[in-house]
């Protein structure tokens, strides 16, 4: 992560340099005035919460391993799918609740 990101800066900054428009009109119109304080600490925090998932997940594969980690980030997706069902009111099927649902078998769900 550190070596990507960091190898990555000179490139962005450059790119933002030659593409992005960097007048004051333009800053004055993406960061007012009157907001400009809470969008930077907003910026702040993101960027800050992003390193530290980042850490987390590291610290997560060397304490347990590999194998687990991948499946915590497999199996996180059950209960948003089925909180999902449950809230938004969506039909259960067989076919709704299973993993895939294979090409030739995609008529029976319409």
């Amino acid at each position: 992560m550190f070596y990507n990101n960091l190898l990555s800066i000179p490139v962005l900054f450059f790119s933002s340099l030659l593409f992005e428009d960097w007048s004051s009109v333009n800053i004055n119109l993406n960061f007012p005035e009157d907001r400009r304080n809470n969008i930077i600490i907003a910026m702040i925090f993101s960027g800050l919460s992003s390193i530290f998932i980042s850490y987390t997940s590291a610290w997560c594969v060397r304490t347990t391993s590999s194998t687990t980690y991948s499946m915590v980030g497999a199996l996180n997706k059950l209960p948003l799918a089925i909180s999902g069902l449950i809230f938004f009111n969506a039909p259960v099927t067989f076919f709704s609740v299973t993993v895939s649902c294979p090409p030739h078998l995609r008529w029976v769900t319409s």
